[in-house]
Parts: structure tokens; C-alpha cells; sequence
């Protein structure tokens, strides 16, 4: 089959589009810059075309596709880099699927021996007549899909016992996948508690703002953090003994609680959230 180069670059930039385009406005829930969009789209279809006119090495050439998606990611979602990790997974599986969802439609219009794929890059050599209808359908199955993942992810709500120097306390808990925070220190991972449940845990509990000051007394730790509706900063955190998640079967020792001084559910459906690590 001749591969034409440019066909190969707009079928790329389009499915790169489609794909970040998709994450912004589902997983990151972000409002997106079209140039940023066009730019990393653009590093996609260029890869692609690298990839196909070029007689490389296998291991080099998913090389070149790992680092193209990795600068497109940070091209693309600059401004929440620091997630950038979950962002590449997030385009590394819509890809797959995408591609899984046009091939099967090439099948079922049988023109799958029109589609050709290399170290990860596809290529349709289809009339558009036909590649449009099978990509506005793999569109709309990908969206269909994202949207159901993060349905279930919003309703994934767990009965968490806290364990703390001989006290416990029992939260409901939105296992939340964007809570990456971690203890610098450590590296362990830190999940929130709203300040109103955990001051059950301790001895003489005091005002949310008062807790920095009287970390060492206290025995807690000053976790760095950015976002949970405000700008960063310094959160109080302490060393729980144990966190038991019934519904997974879980006990986990040693994990990190920060205390959020405000409320985490605008309609109190849970008040802590835990860390994407922890299950």
C-alpha cells in the first residue's frame, strides 16, 4: 500500500485533536486554548509521518510515539502539568480505543485492509466519504465512554474508618483519582478529611486555623499542596494508624490524613476525599 504523507498527517492531526480535545473537556474539565490544541496535534501528525517514512528500529520508533505523546500532553494541558502522569494514560487508552473503534468499523464496512498500523500509528487509506462517518462514530463512542467512567467514578463512595491513637472515626469517602497529593518527605500518599470529623481524633481539638501552630504539640505535618479551591499552600496532615476500606476489603497502615478546614461536598454527600494511591 502507498502510505501518502500528507493523508497520514491530517488523519493523525485530526484523531490527536479529537483525543486531547476529549480530555480537556471531560477528565480535566478545563477550557482549552485552540493554538495549544493545533500545536500539540500538530507534534502528533508529525511523529506519525516520521514514523511511517522512516525504516527504524521498532524499540526507537515507540520511542519517538512515547516522546511525541508526552509533548503533546505538555504542550496541550501546560497549565495543569503537574497532572500531566494521569494525562498521558488518559491518551495513551483514548488512542487505543480510538483506533480499536475505526478498525472495527473499516471491518464492518469491510475495508479493514485499508487501515495500516505502525509501532502504535494508524493510517486509513479510505475515501473520506467514508473515514468522516467512522470517525464521527468512534467520537462519539470514546465520548460515551469517557462520560460513563467519570459517572462512576463520582458515585464511587466508601464507608472509611480512620484509626488514631486509640480513636476512630468513620467518614464517607469519594475515592477521588485527580487527588495525587503526596507527604514531600515521605512520598506517602495524603488523603482530606474535613477538620469538623477528624478533631474527634484528638485530644483537645481546637480552631482550623490554629492548627499550624500548634503542629508539634499535636504531632502533625505541614503537606504542601495545590487547588482544593484555593491557591497552594500548607495543609496540617497527621499519620493515621490505620484506614479501613470495608467495600474493598482494605486496611492501610501508616496513611496521611490532611485536614481541609472547610466543606469538600457543597451538599455533604461525603466529607472526605482519598487519595488516588490508596486503592
Amino acid at each position: 500500500m502507498v502510505v501518502y504523507a500528507d493523508i497520514l498527517f491530517i488523519v493523525n492531526f485530526v484523531s490527536s485533536y479529537i483525543m486531547l480535545a476529549l480530555i480537556g473537556k471531560i477528565i480535566v474539565k478545563s477550557k482549552m486554548k485552540i493554538w495549544r490544541l493545533c500545536l500539540a496535534s500538530a507534534v502528533g501528525g508529525v511523529a506519525a509521518v516520521v514514523i511511517f517514512s522512516r525504516e527504524i528500529p521498532l524499540l526507537i520508533s515507540y520511542t519517538l510515539r512515547a516522546l511525541s505523546a508526552i509533548i503533546m500532553v505538555f504542550t496541550a494541558f501546560y497549565e495543569q502539568k503537574r497532572q500531566i502522569l494521569n494525562q498521558i494514560i488518559w491518551l495513551t487508552a483514548l488512542s487505543g480505543m480510538l483506533i480499536a473503534a475505526m478498525i472495527l468499523l473499516a471491518m464492518l464496512t469491510r475495508n479493514a485492509t485499508l487501515a495500516v498500523i505502525k509501532s502504535g500509528v494508524v493510517y486509513f487509506n479510505l475515501p473520506y466519504k467514508i473515514f468522516l462517518p467512522m470517525l464521527a462514530l468512534s467520537y462519539i463512542a470514546v465520548t460515551i465512554f469517557l462520560k460513563f467512567m467519570q459517572a462512576r467514578r463520582r458515585k464511587r463512595l466508601y464507608n472509611v474508618t480512620i484509626t488514631h491513637r486509640g480513636k476512630k472515626i468513620t467518614v464517607t469517602a469519594l475515592f477521588d483519582s485527580g487527588n495525587m497529593l503526596r507527604e514531600p518527605v515521605t512520598g506517602k500518599g495524603v488523603s482530606l478529611v474535613e477538620w469538623g470529623k477528624a478533631g474527634e481524633l484528638f485530644e483537645n481539638p481546637c480552631e482550623y486555623d490554629e492548627l499550624l501552630g500548634r503542629a508539634e504539640e499535636m504531632k502533625l505535618w505541614a503537606v504542601p499542596y495545590h487547588g482544593i479551591e484555593m491557591r497552594g499552600g500548607i495543609i496540617p496532615a497527621f499519620l493515621a494508624d490505620a484506614i479501613a476500606v470495608p467495600e474493598e476489603n482494605k486496611v492501610i497502615a501508616g496513611h496521611f490524613i490532611g485536614l481541609y478546614g472547610g466543606r469538600l461536598s457543597a451538599h455533604d454527600e461525603y466529607n472526605a476525599l482519598l487519595n488516588s494511591a490508596l486503592l
